[in-house]
C-alpha cells in the first residue's frame, strides 16, 4: 500500500482496504448499509464496535478502546480508505457501582460518496 498509512503498521490484523466482502449473516444485516463495510473493516482489524448510525447528523460509530494504539489504528484505517473529515473522541467512565468503561466515538463530518446508499427505503 505504498506508504498510504504513514508507515504505521496494523497491530497484527488484516490491513484491508474498502470495499471488502462482508459476511452474509444476521449481525451484519442489522447494521445500516452505509456503515456495514466500514464496521466489518474495523472489527476485522481488532476494533470492537458497539454501535453505529448513518442516520445521525453527523454519522457515527462507537467502539471500545483500551489503549491509544487502537485509536491510531482507527485513524489509519479511515485515512487509507478515503475518509478525511472526522473526529475521534475517547471517554473513560467510572461509575460508583460498577467497573470502569472505556469507549470512543468517530463522528464523520463528511461521508464519502462511494458509501452512500441511493434509493434507501424510508
Amino acid at each position: 500500500m505504498s506508504g498510504a498509512h504513514d508507515g504505521v503498521e496494523p497491530r497484527g490484523y488484516a490491513w484491508d482496504t474498502l470495499p471488502v466482502t462482508v459476511p452474509d449473516n444476521a449481525f451484519y444485516a442489522a447494521i445500516d448499509e452505509e456503515m456495514r463495510q466500514l464496521i466489518y473493516l474495523l472489527r476485522n482489524n481488532g476494533i470492537n464496535t458497539s454501535c453505529s448510525c448513518s442516520h445521525e447528523s453527523p454519522p457515527c460509530i462507537q467502539f471500545e478502546v483500551w489503549d491509544q494504539g487502537e485509536v491510531e489504528t482507527i485513524h489509519q484505517l479511515l485515512c487509507c480508505n478515503g475518509f478525511c473529515d472526522y473526529e475521534i473522541t475517547t471517554r473513560f467512565a467510572f461509575p460508583k457501582d460498577g467497573p470502569g468503561k472505556h469507549f470512543g466515538e468517530v463522528m464523520f463530518h463528511e461521508w464519502p460518496l462511494r458509501f452512500q446508499v441511493k434509493n434507501r427505503p424510508q
